[in-house]
């Protein structure tokens, strides 16, 4: 018996069925990024360390933010005694925590400016940026907010650490120049020096 291509008519039944079986894995959780973090925890109750590694090795394919799997992975490796991978994945939990802190306050700082309330803004940005000290955004963000305020010289060191971590970004370095050519108009000028007049000397003499 040969095998002939599906006709037409065929079509919307096999995409049907494809539907059909995409909704039945979404409600199983077999695709669901969550689903393998839910079963490496329980394989890592039961003491299966191989299993919840590769469990929440899955996990981490799936969404490489999801800080609990990083979390539980590297406490998986710890109790398998592979040490090395475990420090990994433990640090890798804290650059995580820390872009998204870092992250949260940035946005919470922009929706204060939104509202007018820059002291609250700064010291968001402030947070931001003790958090995570590369996230150039914030430092732009920072410098954008001196700029309203007519601060000049933070300003211009807030772009300037931005420049830093960015030296080839041509923006940032706009920016800077523009802060520069502010500063420089703004700058207080030396008073011209008033012409001497000569001290006459005793006597009235020449």
């Amino acid at each position: 018996m040969r095998l002939t291509p599906l006709g037409s008519n065929a079509l919307p039944l096999v995409i049907l069925l494809g539907g059909v079986a995409l909704i039945f894995l979404d409600r199983t959780a077999l695709l669901s990024p969550p689903a393998y973090t839910e079963r490496g925890a329980a394989a890592f109750e039961r003491g299966e360390w191989v299993e919840s590694i590769r469990l929440f090795s899955q996990a981490q394919k799936h969404c490489e933010t999801d800080i609990l799997a990083h979390r539980m992975l590297g406490m998986s490796y710890h109790n398998y005694q592979w040490n090395d991978e475990a420090l990994r994945q433990y640090e890798s939990v804290w650059g995580l925590f820390a872009q998204e802190a870092a992250l949260a306050m940035r946005n919470a700082g922009r929706l204060y400016r939104e509202r007018g309330e820059n002291d609250q803004a700064l010291m968001c940005y402030q947070r931001a940026l003790g958090t995570d000290p590369a996230f150039v955004g914030a430092w732009v963000d920072l410098a954008d907010l001196h700029i309203a305020r007519n601060e000049w010289q933070p300003a211009l060191e807030a772009i300037g650490r931005a420049i830093e971590l960015e030296p080839e970004n041509a923006s940032l370095k706009s920016l800077r120049e523009r802060i520069m050519q502010r500063l420089t108009s703004e700058a207080p000028k030396a008073p011209e020096p008033t012409p001497s007049t000569p001290t006459p000397r005793p006597g009235g003499g020449q």
